[in-house]
């Protein structure tokens, strides 16, 4: 987990999965080498591995702790959320998914950890709740 603190608020980053693992012309259908070569220069050097010639991508979640309160921030990124990946020629792992969603979800049950879907329809914040080895999200409305 990476943190940054900024008062008295944590912010923790959860990490699914990190690394390189797609060169550009794989993931962007109008991938363009100039282009790519003129704007390589200004990117910082953790998000390309040169050496390798791939893309380094990071799914994941965000975890904001407050005095009061303590929110997860859910990018609705990551192996295989049940929905179509944005492009065919992306790679998902069902079963890492499963074994990241369920500690996840196993960590913020029955917790009143604010969860803020970014992709759920309004509203959005909610909290997990444990029923048996399932687990419910309750849409939050006050």
């Amino acid at each position: 987990m990476k943190q940054v603190r900024v008062g008295d608020i944590t912010i923790d980053a959860v990490i699914e999965r990190e690394g390189p693992w797609r060169r550009p012309q794989d993931f962007f259908p109008a991938y363009d080498e100039a282009t790519f070569k003129r704007h390589l220069p200004t990117m910082e050097p953790e998000v390309f591995d040169a050496a390798l010639g791939m893309m380094v991508i990071t799914y994941q979640t965000f975890v904001v702790r407050t005095p009061r309160h303590t929110i997860l921030v859910d990018t609705c990124t990551g192996e295989d959320k049940g929905h179509p990946p944005p492009s065919p020629r992306v790679d998902w792992d069902p079963k890492q998914a499963a074994v990241s969603r369920r500690k996840f979800l196993s960590t913020v049950a029955e917790t009143d950890t604010l969860i803020l879907p970014i992709h759920f329809q309004t509203p959005t914040a909610g909290l997990v709740t444990a029923d048996g080895d399932r687990f419910n999200y309750r849409f939050k409305r006050e």
